[in-house]
Order: C-alpha cells, then structure tokens, then sequence
C-alpha cells in the first residue's frame, strides 16, 4: 500500500496508520489526529509505506527510511545518499525507485531496510519528478512543468535499467496508472490518458539496435557531429535537448539504412538562434531503444580583426 504525505522538513504519522496496527486510543476516523512528527534532514517530498517502513524522498538529502511499527515511536533506521535530488519514490517487492532529479532513475535494494543498497541507475532527459512502477517497467515524468515528457525504462535488470519508449506529453506532472494507461495530471490541460507500453517483441526487422553514440569535438565552440552505426535499417529520430529537457533542435526523423551514419548540429536552436555555452544532450532513438550523449558548448572567444579566432 502507498500513501502520499508532503510535508516539509518533517513526516506526519497520521491516525489511519496507527489503526493499521491496532493501536487502542484511537476508535473515531472522522477526528484524526497527528501522533508523531518525524523530523528528517531535507525536505520530505513523498513518502511510500511498505509493511512496517516509511521510505521518505528527502530532496537533496537523499531517501531515509523510518520504522514506523509503532507509529508513536517512529525510528529513522537508515539513510541512502542519492548525490542528487530525490523527488519521489517507488516500491515493488524488495526494490525502491527514486526519481532523483537531474540524475534520472536510482534502483535500490531494500530487502534489508536498514542495509539499504544502490543496484543501478540511469539518466533521462531533464529533470525526473514522479515514477510509477508496473511489472518490469517504471514510468518516469521528467523536465520542468511545461516542457515534460514521460519516459518508459525497462527495469528488468535492476543493475542495468533501459529506456525503452518516450512521449512527449508538456506539462504533465505526475503519473499513475490503471490495468492498461497511464494517467497523467497535465497542468491546465486537464489529464491526458496514453496506453501503456507494449512489452510484445515484433520482429527484429522493426528494431534498430544502436551502438557507441559519439560526439566530437567534445567540448566544442562551433559545430558538433554525433556517429553511431545502425544494425539494420529502420526508423530513427534523433535531437539535441537541453539539461531541463526542452528540445533545442531536431537533427533527423525518418528511416535510416543499416550501417553508419553521421549526424551534424551547428549549435542553432530550432529558430536559427545559437544556443548559450552550457551542457546539451543528443538523443537518438530507434525502434524500442534509445541513446544518450552529452556535449559541452564553450563560447566561443573573441575574433580578430582578419576573422580568425
């Protein structure tokens, strides 16, 4: 079972927990009251209950994890530092997945709670914010409000999670999911309903395996080229995406022949505008897989009076 409570610097035990676990004082749902406020490190921004255990989302502080058997004497009972901001959380069986902010999706296993242990992770594109999990895939909503998109990683393997679908679906927030869609509150667009992925394998004529996606020159100051080798000729897409998410220029869409290709990104945003000196993300996808690169624009230093730099 999960429960959400956001709460600041704190965690709020309320009366229905307690009458989960039989305490005696309490015999009136409709006058509930706060047995205990559980101070934490960060700033607690979601929180999953898992049998006795609270596993908290604590922002920059990372995940804690309380036992809360006795709702009125809760015990911190560890701590996992996630190096970035944790937002939400997930659990399924013995694994927690943490939306960790700018480094995507964290796997953690909590078969021992108070040993908790980071199996694997993986970066999406911006910003991850919400996860939903189902079977061997977690739904991730990632960027800032108004340029999100939701992202589908395979986490079959918890040491090596894939990303496997993407839709761009701006200004969702948070998702949930039914026996076959995903939910999304999408801001004042009201809510957005998408089928769930499809875990069906087509024929491998369909899938466009990609390998040692490049970018060079890397840092650059002028134009960028990205490599990759396609194993058989199918669709690709290919962009180049900020740090928050929000794509900056489409680089290629359509079906590429088998073999190696070369992409080129002059450093323009879609509007012929050229992009400010910072990190930057070249994502190709193909069939069901998708790979990330990351490039580092400098700006570019002053020319003399002849034109050279």
């Amino acid at each position: 079972m999960r429960e959400r409570r956001r709460a600041g610097r704190a965690v709020h035990l309320h009366h229905r927990q307690i009458l989960r676990h039989g305490h005696p004082r309490l015999s009136d749902p409709t006058d509930p009251w706060v047995a205990r406020q559980v101070p934490v490190p960060g700033s607690a921004l979601d929180v999953a209950i898992d049998g006795q255990h609270a596993f908290v989302a604590d922002g920059w502080s990372g995940l804690q994890i309380i036992d809360v058997a006795d709702p009125t004497n809760p015990q911190l009972v560890a701590s996992v530092a996630t190096n970035y901001d944790a937002k939400d959380v997930a659990i399924q069986g013995t694994l927690a997945y943490v939306a960790n902010g700018n480094d995507g999706l964290l796997v953690i296993d909590i078969a021992d709670p108070t040993q908790p242990q980071i199996l694997g992770s993986i970066s999406v594109l911006g910003r991850s914010s919400s996860i939903t999990v189902a079977g061997n895939l977690a739904y991730i909503v990632a960027g800032p409000p108004g340029y999100s998109s939701l992202q589908v990683v395979d986490v079959t393997d918890p040491a090596a999670p894939a990303i496997v679908g993407y839709a761009d679906v701006s200004g969702a927030y948070v998702a949930a999911l039914t026996p076959d869609h995903v939910v999304l509150a999408n801001g004042s667009a009201g809510v957005v309903i998408l089928p769930q992925h499809c875990d069906t394998e087509t024929s491998v004529t369909t899938t466009v395996a990609v390998a040692s996606l490049q970018a060079y020159p890397n840092p650059t100051s002028s134009q960028t080229s990205f490599r990759f080798r396609a194993a058989v000729t199918g669709p690709v897409q290919a962009a180049v995406y900020d740090v928050a998410g929000r794509r900056v220029r489409a680089l290629a869409s359509g079906t590429m022949a088998a073999g190696s290709h070369e992409l080129h990104w002059n450093g323009r945003d879609e509007q012929g505008r050229m992009a400010p000196a910072g990190t930057y993300l070249v994502r190709v996808v193909a069939g069901r897989q998708a790979y990330t690169s990351r490039v580092a624009r400098r700006t570019r230093r002053g020319s003399c009076c002849c034109g050279r730099l």
